[in-house]
């Protein structure tokens, strides 16, 4: 509309949207494109550590009670090597699969935030 009427669900996204924003604000407002190229990820630098973005990271749960889905391999196209990477959200250390390489591990339960940022340095 145009006059700065927001509707319910506008209102009810809005703190999600904040909460995003402030877990991965070295991304956002440091980060421009990298020239590296990934599988499942883009890329980020902000001159000092890339960050790869990862969309559709489900939350961890009780195989139970949710949908059994894989965990995303993200892979980058470079002869470096990943070093120094932790998610973002909670500052866990991310295990590589080789220098390239690592799993995009589901969110901690309780916290879904759809895009998943592993922070890491190339060496």
């Amino acid at each position: 509309k145009g006059d700065g009427f927001l509707t319910a669900i506008e209102t009810e996204i809005l703190p999600y949207i904040g909460k995003w924003i402030n877990t991965n604000k070295e991304v956002v407002y440091n980060a421009i494109p990298a020239n590296v190229k990934a599988e499942n990820a883009d890329i980020f630098t902000d001159g000092d550590y890339y960050y790869a973005t990862i969309r559709k990271v489900p939350m961890r749960a009780n195989a139970n009670v949710s949908r059994i889905e894989d965990n995303k391999i993200v892979k980058l196209f470079t002869d470096k090597t990943i070093t120094n990477a932790t998610w973002l959200d909670n500052g866990a250390p991310i295990e590589l699969i080789d220098g390239t390489s690592f799993k995009a591990e589901p969110f901690d339960y309780g916290t879904s935030l759809y895009i998943r940022v592993a922070k890491f340095k190339l060496k």
